[in-house]
């Protein structure tokens, strides 16, 4: 099953890799709260999520949150933010219960020397990942508040009702105030909206 998951979501066509990978990977569970990455510390493990919603974020000075992202779709990589083996910048916790594959860094590094189809996969996720942080850059300093609430309902309406709404808050540069009054907004626009099309 390890090994099945490996090759599907890591795409991967060397068949000793998914081999070598399935020896060290273990199945690991989270509970809601549960911490995957510590930011400040040196991550020993990258995890493949399985099924759950996780949340990457950090804290600053002033004890402020932010929410970097938010990971749900089987076979993302949950993993530190940081250059080579330095500490992590991001935390990531478990926003509901979590099914992760756990790999071991120091092994899958040297798995990364053998097999150079291992660092094709993790450039490629690299890359997707500062594309989506990209999009996310310019959602938060090009859109109002109310778009950026309109972007995230049509970019990840499952999370809507399924995580604390502090945290979309969060992700959106806005504080749980405002993302209230946007959504009282929105449903008063939906209403009206309903209303106009039933008197026709």
């Amino acid at each position: 099953m390890l090994e099945d998951f490996l090759e599907k979501y890591l795409n991967i066509h060397t068949k000793t890799l998914v081999k070598e990978l399935g020896n060290i990977a273990v199945l690991r569970n989270f509970s809601k709260g549960d911490s995957l990455i510590t930011a400040g510390k040196r991550p020993e493990e990258v995890f493949l999520l399985i099924d759950g919603i996780v949340r990457k974020y950090f804290i600053d000075e002033d004890g402020n949150d932010f929410t970097d992202c938010f990971l749900f779709e089987a076979g993302e990589t949950v993993g530190g933010c940081g250059r080579g083996n330095a500490a992590s910048r991001l935390s990531a916790e478990a926003l509901s219960e979590v099914a992760a594959l756990s790999l071991p860094v120091r092994e899958v590094r040297s798995l990364m020397k053998k097999y150079p189809e291992l660092v094709r996969i993790q450039n490629r996720r690299l890359t997707a990942s500062l594309e989506k942080h990209l999009e996310y850059g310019i959602m938060r300093r090009t859109m109002k508040a109310g778009e950026r609430y309109l972007w995230f309902c049509g970019r990840y309406p499952f999370l809507l009702e399924n995580i604390p709404h502090r945290y979309i808050a969060s992700f959106l540069l806005m504080t749980p105030q405002t993302l209230s009054r946007e959504r009282a907004k929105l449903r008063e626009r939906e209403i009206y909206i309903l209303k106009k099309h039933e008197e026709q």
